[in-house]
Formats: structure tokens, sequence, C-alpha cells
């Protein structure tokens, strides 16, 4: 029976909408969700939650953020997320932990990086680790590196480029291995003023065909946003909403994908504390 549920749980892994491979559940939030899943650029100029590591040099004192998601409505692959940021005057910090899974296959992702802002310019690089625990307490370890960059030639323009485990890893275990397989992508944002903004990535898997994105979010006021979003791959619609509040965001979002289901999740974020400098 375990091998039968393990077999299944790691069968849904590759059947997620975003890239194929274990780590796939590990790039997702609620601000994602909300825009088509869309992860090397953010809607927000300082955002603690993207794909991308470079974005996280924006932050301009310190961001925290806890997301839990749900994908495809399946408690089995229920997660909880929290991710913090950091600006030092040589560069900013970044870490990361998840869990994921139910007492019988679990996921553990330890991550963390560091991002640097050149004037218009900035670069990021992440080292993620991943446990797989199953029930009999067995673990399986793996491990890849995550870089981005983004260049901002205007306010309203921003050039995005991530790629994931270009090292090619793959997940081990006694009899088999799992492809942790590489994604790259390739976005832009368009901010027309302060309560309209418009992203568009394309995404490419090693295995697969690349997948256009395309999200749109409001701010009708400056205390709440609404994102709306579509990703080719599975024709997947999602939607979220936000509420600001001074330093405090709280953001949760729906995704429906035309095989597998409904995704939803919710994030609350703190970003510059402080105010900003």
């Amino acid at each position: 029976m375990l091998g039968i549920r393990v077999t299944l749980f790691l069968s849904l892994l590759s059947l997620l909408p975003i890239s194929s491979g274990a780590q796939e559940l590990f790039h997702t939030s609620a601000l994602q969700i909300g825009t088509g899943h869309i992860g090397s650029t953010s809607p927000f100029a300082e955002s603690v939650d993207p794909f991308n590591p470079s974005l996280m040099s924006e932050i301009t004192q310190f961001g925290a953020e806890v997301s839990y998601m749900m994908p495809y409505s399946l408690k089995d692959l229920q997660q909880v997320d929290a991710k913090v940021a950091v600006a030092t005057r040589v560069c900013h910090l970044q870490a990361e932990v998840l869990r994921s899974g139910n007492e019988y296959s679990a996921f553990t992702l330890l991550g963390g990086g560091l991002s640097r802002r050149f004037y218009k310019f900035g670069i990021g690089l992440e080292y993620r680790a991943v446990i797989h625990t199953m029930s009999n307490n067995e673990k399986y370890v793996s491990s890849f590196s995550r870089f981005g960059i983004h260049i901002n030639p205007t306010e309203k323009w921003t050039f995005s480029a991530a790629v994931q485990n270009i090292e090619n890893r793959q997940m081990s275990y006694e009899y088999t291995s799992v492809d942790l397989q590489p994604i790259a992508m390739i976005g832009l944002k368009w901010k027309a003023n302060d309560m309209f903004a418009l992203q568009a990535e394309v995404e490419k898997r090693w295995d697969r065909d690349a997948v256009g994105k395309l999200a749109v979010t409001i701010i009708p006021i400056p205390q709440l946003f609404a994102t709306v979003g579509f990703m080719r791959r599975g024709s997947t619609l999602s939607a979220g909403v936000g509420y600001i509040h001074k330093f405090l965001t709280v953001n949760a979002a729906m995704s429906y994908h035309a095989q597998l289901g409904v995704s939803s999740g919710a994030t609350i974020s703190i970003v510059n504390p402080w105010g900003n400098n």
C-alpha cells in the first residue's frame, strides 16, 4: 500500500501545470497563482515571493511572507511556505522554508540566496535543497540552484529572465529516480501608472514546448488590488484579490486548470515595516 501511495504522489507531482518534477510545488505563492503563475516579474516593485531571485534586491529594508496553498484542492499536496529577505549594505540576503505533503510522503524545501542591485540592473542566486521523507522515516535529498536577472530601463518597463536547476539534478530513490527538470523563464512588465500593470512571460522546460502567460493587475485604490492571469498550459485561468495596509499585504487567489481542477492560496506579507528610505 505504501508503494502505491508513493507512486501516486510522484505521479501527481509530474502532472503539475508549472513544470514537472518534485520541485514544481515550490515556487508558487498567492500572488503568483493570481497572475497566471508568472515568476520572472512581479506586479509590485517590492515583493518577497518571486521565482526570480534578483527581484529581492528591490526591497530596501526587510521583507517576510507566509503562504498556505492547496494545489488542485488535494489535501495531500497542501503546503506552508515562509520566506524572508533582508537588505544589507553589501547585498540582499534571502531564505525560505517550505513543507508539503502528508504522513506518508512529505517534502521539505530549504532555500537560501543573495541578490544585488546595480543602478538599473539586478542579479540574484539561490541554492535550494529538497528533502523527501517517507512514512518509514527514510529520507532522500537533492538540490539545485536558481539564478535570475532583471533590468529597469525606465520606471514603466522591467525585463527579466530566470533559470532553475541548470545542473539538471534528479531526486534519486532506492529503485528509481525523478527528474527535477530545468526551467527557464523570460518576462516583461509594463507599469502604465500606479493603477495598472501588465505582465507577459514565456516559460520553457527542457522536455516540453514553451508556454505563454499573461497577467493584468489593477489597483483601483491604494489599499486594494486585483489580478487576472492566463497560462496556456491546461488553459489555466486565475484571479486574485489583495488588501494593503501600510507595510502589510493580505492576498488570496485561485486558479482553474482544465484537467486538474482548482488550486488556491493565501499569503500574508510584510515589506519595509519602518517605511521607505
